[in-house]
């Protein structure tokens, strides 16, 4: 499975962890080294590398500089039950837009609003979002993956559980462990593979897992 983001600058630690523990895990990892011209740049280059590399099927796309990777794409695999939608990472806080909290739908955990620092995308629905509702490079696109869910809940699932992509902004103290070299969440009971330290949350506690 490919695994691909977006930097406009290369030197980096964020960049340089990110990169280390996709190596160690055996994750075949694209950098693709553009000018940051806005949020909106994430999703266009996501879209031209799907138009660009036509035998790509799927890929995972991560933000560069807060994602951490603790497990192998097998694993990843094999915790994505539906390959025909997008699997698109939970946070607790809905933003930028907090009116469309009323919107999305009860859950039993906190994570339950869409995050788009990391997702699964298969190539088709992912083109057809962005050719249906094109982002230009000022918009937002945590907030365009936010009305994507919401107005296509055929095409996009959230990882509610925690199984493959985990947000640590607003973390509480009894969140999580640490065992074993993986992040334990105590409260889905899961272990997941890609840890997304947004909000400039301490992710020393992972990147320790990783060394």
């Amino acid at each position: 499975m490919k695994l691909i983001t977006v930097a406009s600058h290369l030197e980096e630690q964020g960049l340089d962890n990110l990169v280390m523990s996709a190596q160690k895990f055996g994750w075949d990892i694209e950098v693709i080294h553009v000018p940051w011209r806005g949020f909106g740049t994430k999703l266009i280059e996501t879209y031209n590398y799907f138009k660009q590399n036509p035998d790509v099927k799927e890929l995972i796309f991560v933000d560069a500089y807060d994602v951490l990777i603790l497990s192998t794409p097998q694993e990843v695999e094999e915790k994505i039950q539906d390959r025909s939608k997008m699997l698109v990472s939970t946070e607790k806080a809905c933003w930028p837009q907090s009116d469309l909290a009323s919107e999305y739908p009860e859950t039993k955990h906190e994570w339950k609003y869409a995050n788009s620092g990391t997702y699964y995308a298969p190539r088709e629905v992912f083109m057809d979002l962005f050719e249906n509702h094109p982002p230009q490079y000022e918009s937002d696109d945590q907030l365009w993956l936010s009305l994507m869910f919401l107005g296509n809940r055929g095409k996009i699932n959230l990882d509610y559980n925690c199984e493959v992509f985990q947000c640590y902004s607003f973390i509480a103290e009894d969140d999580f462990s640490y065992e074993n070299n993986r992040v334990h969440n105590l409260k889905t009971v899961t272990e997941p593979i890609f840890i997304h330290s947004n909000g400039r949350t301490d992710n020393s506690k992972a990147i320790e897992l990783i060394r």
